[in-house]
């Protein structure tokens, strides 16, 4: 680890380790400021010849707007650093017994990474595949901290041959080898509930009426912070996955690194290919989605013009990260390959090879959509009723 990669660690723990003592030094501040007001409003009202009363009026009245501020601060600022706002994995557990051929490629890059075997493999029906460590309830209320999950999108493994997918794999398994998502379990945690109160409170509390002085200060104290905490996270974001990058080219492959990244940047250019917009073309077309969607998914990929995957490609080179990107530009990222010397893994297979009975799996990925597909409409919904609610 270089030396600039340190002392991005040691400020992103510093700033969560001193997040709640900054909070009580802005109260305990805000508390002495309220008394010594005080203090002089009273020795005015009382002074003969001094027209004091005003004074003391206001200083009630400012000593009011201090509680109010420091309690909006205990109770909502402080608490975020107990919160944990990770959002509980939906999908499939795959068992090392059945799909032993995924299993037994795990296996061999945790052995060549010299890392522990994941806890979990969820399957979930998206195009996304990552690793986490997690907190898992089960039906007992039990709970199990720091699980390591492995979740892999199957709409990676529809359009991705075993040479490919096993690349994203490794990719994700270099993370945990190098300690990202040990060390950053509670980082993110803390980023993540952080965003998460800035969300419940900057679109629909500040724009109305009844937003008052008191939040919008306490808002933007925390606004603040959080800028000041993601400048620090996101450029560190960048660095861990360049090394991801360069650990699972050398496991890999270069040229497999540079197609994986390719094709799983493309929906983002060319969104008819991700498995989201199969979903709402069914759904907006009345047609039924008591089929597999991901057949459909699959004829998408394969009839994708050239010209179109040309001009995507174009384009997905062009783009540059920026200050608040939690990944590298694919140019960058590309650019950080350049000097890796390695064999390719070639397997030429389709990546469904990896899993037993892929197409019932298709299946449960497909009634997992609409699951998904349900919750976001009633929560589209709801917002929609809030926003008349709070209009009227």
């Amino acid at each position: 680890m270089g030396l600039t990669h340190r002392i991005a660690h040691l400020v992103m723990l510093l700033l969560v380790v001193i997040y709640v003592p900054f909070w009580l030094g802005v109260v305990g501040l805000l508390g002495y400021g309220g008394y010594q007001f005080s203090v002089f409003a009273y020795q005015r009202a009382i002074a003969p010849n001094l027209p004091g009363a005003a004074l003391l009026i206001f200083a009630a009245s400012l000593d009011l707007a201090v509680v109010g501020t420091s309690l909006l601060i205990l109770l909502g600022l402080v608490p975020i650093v107990f919160r944990d706002v990770n959002e509980p994995v939906s999908g499939v557990r795959l068992e090392k017994g059945d799909h032993k051929t995924l299993f037994a490629l795990l296996e061999r890059y945790c052995k060549r990474l010299g890392t522990r075997m994941p806890d979990e493999a969820i399957l979930t029906p998206f195009g996304e595949t990552r690793i986490r460590e997690v907190a898992v309830g089960d039906e007992k209320g039990t709970v199990r901290r720091n699980v390591r999950t492995l979740v892999i999108g199957a709409a990676h493994v529809v359009h991705l041959r075993v040479d490919e997918f096993g690349t994203i794999l490794c990719h994700e398994l270099a993370h945990a080898a190098t300690g990202d998502t040990r060390f950053f379990r509670r980082i993110e945690r803390f980023f993540n509930s952080m965003a998460a109160a800035l969300y419940l409170t900057s679109d629909e509390d500040l724009e109305g009426e009844e937003s008052g002085l008191l939040q919008k200060l306490t808002y933007w104290g925390l606004l603040a912070y959080y800028y000041a905490f993601a400048v620090v996270y996101f450029a560190d974001s960048r660095r861990r996955e360049y090394r991801a990058d360069r650990i699972s080219a050398e496991v890999c492959g270069p040229q497999n690194v540079r197609n994986m990244l390719i094709k799983i940047h493309l929906p983002e250019y060319l969104p008819e290919l991700s498995i989201e917009k199969v979903f709402i073309d069914f759904a907006e077309s009345d047609r039924k989605i008591k089929t597999n969607l991901y057949d459909e998914h699959r004829k998408r990929w394969s009839a994708m013009a050239q010209p179109n995957r040309t001009t995507a490609e174009n384009q997905m080179f062009l783009e540059r990260h920026g200050l608040w990107s939690s990944h590298p530009s694919l140019t960058c990222r590309m650019r950080n390959l350049a000097n890796v010397e390695a064999d390719e893994w070639a397997v030429d297979k389709p990546a469904a090879r990896l899993f037993a009975k892929w197409s019932k799996l298709e299946e449960k990925m497909s009634d997992e959509l609409v699951a998904w597909g349900r919750r976001e409409f009633a929560e589209h919904i709801d917002s929609l009723d809030r926003e008349l609610r709070h209009s009227i």
